[in-house]
C-alpha cells in the first residue's frame, strides 16, 4: 500500500513535468500564419523548439493547415520518457499484486469495492450501453470532418480523420466561433486590465464631486412643502425664545 502511494505519488509529478519541444522552422508557420505572428513567435530566430503543451503550440497544433506540422505537435504532446512508462508499468505491477493478495482478481475490484459500480463488469457494462448510444452521433460528425478534409485538401473518397485532425477540422467545418477561450498571450492581460478597471475605487477628482453632490442634494430642500415646512418650524422656534 505504502509503495503504492509512492508510485502514485512520482507518477504524478512525472505528468506535471514539461513535454519535450518540437522544432518548428520560422518559415513553416509564416506561409500559414502570417509574418506578423512569425515574428512574435520567433523574434531573430529561424527555428524554435516548441512545447506543444504552451499557448504557441496548442495554437499551431489547432490551426496551423499543415497535416505534418500539427502530428509533429501531437506526438510531441502524447510522448513520454521512457522513465515515466516505468514508473507508470511498475505502479501497474504493485496495483495487481496487492489485489491478489485481498483475493481480488483486478485492481479494479478493489477500487470498486466501496462505490456504486461495485465491480468492474458493471463499468463495462455502462460503457458498452454508452458506446452504442453515442456511435450515430459521433459517426455523423466524422462524415462532416471527412468532407471538411476532403474539400480542403481536394482529394476523393473520405479521407482518414487522424487524431491531430480533430481540432483543425472542427473549426473549419463549424460556422460558430470556436468553443475554446482564447488562448493568446495577450488577452489575459486585456482581460485583466478590463477587470482592474471596472473593479478599482473612482479617482480622487470623481469621488469628490460625488461627495460634493450627495452634499448638496442633502442640504437642498426635496419640495417646495419641505421648503415651507422648514422655515415654518425656524418660525416657531424663534417666537417661543421670544
Amino acid at each position: 500500500s505504502t509503495s503504492i502511494l509512492q508510485l502514485g505519488r512520482k507518477f504524478l509529478q512525472n505528468v506535471g513535468e514539461p513535454h519535450a519541444g518540437v522544432r518548428v522552422e520560422a518559415g513553416e508557420v509564416e506561409d500559414a500564419m502570417g509574418a506578423q505572428f512569425a515574428r512574435r513567435l520567433f523574434e531573430k530566430s529561424q527555428d524554435k523548439m516548441i512545447d506543444p503543451a504552451s499557448w504557441e503550440g496548442r495554437v499551431l497544433a489547432r490551426q496551423h493547415p499543415d497535416e505534418d506540422l500539427r502530428r509533429r505537435l501531437y506526438v510531441g504532446a502524447n510522448t513520454s520518457l521512457q522513465s515515466h512508462i516505468d514508473t507508470l508499468e511498475e505502479l501497474l505491477r504493485t496495483r495487481a499484486e496487492l489485489a491478489r493478495l485481498v483475493g481480488r482478481e483486478s485492481w479494479g475490484e478493489v477500487a470498486l469495492d466501496d462505490k456504486m459500480a461495485k465491480t468492474p463488469r458493471n463499468v463495462m457494462s455502462f460503457l458498452t450501453s454508452l458506446n452504442e448510444h453515442n456511435r450515430p452521433l459521433a459517426a455523423k460528425d466524422l462524415a462532416l470532418l471527412q468532407r471538411t478534409k476532403r474539400d480542403h485538401l481536394e482529394l476523393h473518397g473520405s479521407p482518414k480523420i487522424n487524431a491531430w485532425d480533430r481540432d483543425f477540422y472542427s473549426d473549419a467545418s463549424s460556422t460558430s466561433a470556436s468553443s475554446l477561450p482564447d488562448i493568446s498571450p495577450s488577452s489575459p492581460l486585456e482581460h485583466a486590465s478590463k477587470v482592474s478597471h471596472a473593479s478599482s475605487p473612482p479617482s480622487t477628482a470623481s469621488a469628490s464631486r460625488s461627495r460634493t453632490s450627495f452634499r448638496a442634494r442633502r442640504g437642498s430642500p426635496k419640495c417646495a412643502s419641505c421648503a415651507s415646512s422648514t422655515r415654518t418650524r425656524s418660525e416657531e422656534r424663534r417666537v417661543g425664545k421670544e
